[in-house]
């Protein structure tokens, strides 16, 4: 055959030793050299060995080793939080030990020493994760994508790859240019550079014989093969919905896998961030509140009803952000761009989303989770569901404060950006793992502090 290897595993498998290498030099010359105050009659070298390996386990737990295709960013964003966490609990565990051993008693470092240090390794190993992953990402943008379609739907798909801003080769490819793919290059013949992705935007069933045995034999080779709806979700981070005819979507096993452990996890991450923000943000939302009684003219929260996981009605409170009695002429619509109803506080406090911290309780109770997707209210979720295919996925998870669509694309004020959230949830929906959402609670920081909402 042409590889015995898939190109992407050969990628992953040397990002991950040239990590775990640098990793491991970056943490031995840390613990061996670093100006650290250790006590006196404690045996460096055993400790040093405990925490090094400990910050290893947190890079590997935080996907620190992992590369996905496309490549991408988030290994070298959660790589320096995996780390640090890690030689903290380790150094917790150790203290602890020591202690019920009587051993002696195993104070930190002083901090002048010790947390500088962790947090210059952990800036370190984001620093080389996101250079080789930048290579990585330039490799993979020089190779040609090979398109087997209709020339109808090759024109369409191009040109709607090309509005989401891909810059890439495309190739139109037929049944024989995929045999050769397939196939051992001559003696004396350099062999010819794998394609990004082979991509079937066809339907299986218009394949004559040939096409089908050059695809199976092309991806037995170890060469990427997609359909162009999967496609498009690796390459812009959304679930194509617009292709209801595409069985991908319905048999696709891990819009129906949810993990008891990853649930249980993710209830936890919930009640514990939640603990430790609310008295945070608690006299926040009491100034903000007070500020807004005092500058408009209604209360200072406002309480909806809003579709909750399986439908189920719930109560969601908010900052009150529009004039008093602000859909008392129109019912239930979506609140536009420059909504005239929307105070000159309330403008502020939607851009910069403080106005949905009273939901810090809805977390707390079970209502939300901390990511998923907004909750919408019942009255324009019979509204959508008939316009939107899949709408009904959408409930298959607790709503969020915050969620991918949130920190991809702000508020929604039509069915079309209703639409475009959606596939963005689902998308969420498919990958929904425990770093995934660490990934969105650190995307949605900057998202706050820019004052990006609407």
């Amino acid at each position: 055959t042409f590889t015995s290897l898939h190109h992407a595993t050969r990628s992953a498998t040397r990002y991950a030793a040239v990590s775990f290498g640098l990793d491991a030099a970056l943490l031995a010359l840390a613990f061996a050299f670093a100006p650290l105050d250790w006590e006196v009659g404690v045996d460096r070298a055993p400790v040093a060995l405990t925490l090094a390996t400990a910050g290893l386990v947190g890079l590997f737990l935080a996907g620190g080793y992992r590369l996905t295709q496309p490549v991408r960013l988030a290994p070298a964003r959660l790589a320096p939080l995996g780390l640090s966490l890690g030689i903290a609990l380790a150094w917790l565990v150790l203290k602890l030990a020591f202690q019920k051993a009587r051993i002696y008693d195993l104070n930190p470092p002083a901090l002048e020493g010790f947390v500088p240090t962790v947090l210059a390794l952990a800036a370190l190993t984001a620093l080389h994760r996101a250079l080789h992953l930048r290579a990585l990402h330039r490799a993979e943008a020089a190779r040609p994508v090979f398109l087997l379609a209709d020339p109808s739907t090759a024109t369409s798909l191009i040109a709607r790859l090309r509005a989401r801003g891909f810059t890439g080769e495309v190739r139109e490819v037929d049944a024989t240019q995929l045999q050769a793919l397939g196939t051992r290059p001559p003696p004396g013949t350099a062999p010819t550079a794998p394609p990004r992705a082979i991509v079937l935007a066809r339907p299986l069933s218009s394949l004559a014989r040939p096409e089908l045995e050059a695809l199976a034999v092309t991806r037995a080779s170890g060469l990427p093969v997609s359909s162009a709806a999967r496609f498009e979700e690796d390459l812009f981070g959304y679930t194509p919905l617009r292709t209801p005819d595409d069985p991908w979507l319905l048999m696709d096993e891990a819009l129906v896998r949810r993990a008891p452990l990853y649930l249980g996890a993710k209830r936890l991450l919930d009640l514990i961030l939640t603990v430790l923000a609310l008295p945070l943000a608690l006299p926040l939302v009491l100034a903000c509140a007070v500020v807004v009684r005092l500058t408009s003219r209604g209360p200072a929260f406002y309480r909806q009803t809003r579709a909750g996981l399986h439908r189920r009605p719930f109560s969601l409170w908010k900052l009150r952000t529009m004039v008093a009695d602000a859909e008392a002429a129109t019912g239930p619509v979506f609140a536009g761009q420059d909504d005239p109803r929307v105070t000159r506080l309330g403008r502020f406090l939607r851009r910069s989303r403080l106005d949905e911290l009273p939901q810090l309780w809805n977390v707390l109770i079970g209502d939300m989770s901390l990511v998923g997707p907004r909750p919408e209210r019942p009255e324009l979720d019979h509204l959508l569901a008939p316009e939107i295919p899949f709408y009904a996925l959408r409930h298959l998870v607790r709503p969020g404060l915050t969620g991918w669509a949130q920190v991809h694309l702000g508020y929604g004020a039509s069915t079309e950006d209703a639409f475009r959230k959606l596939e963005h949830d689902v998308y969420y929906l498919k990958r929904a793992s425990f770093s995934f959402d660490l990934a969105i609670l650190v995307r949605t920081v900057p998202v706050v502090l820019g004052l990006r909402g609407r």
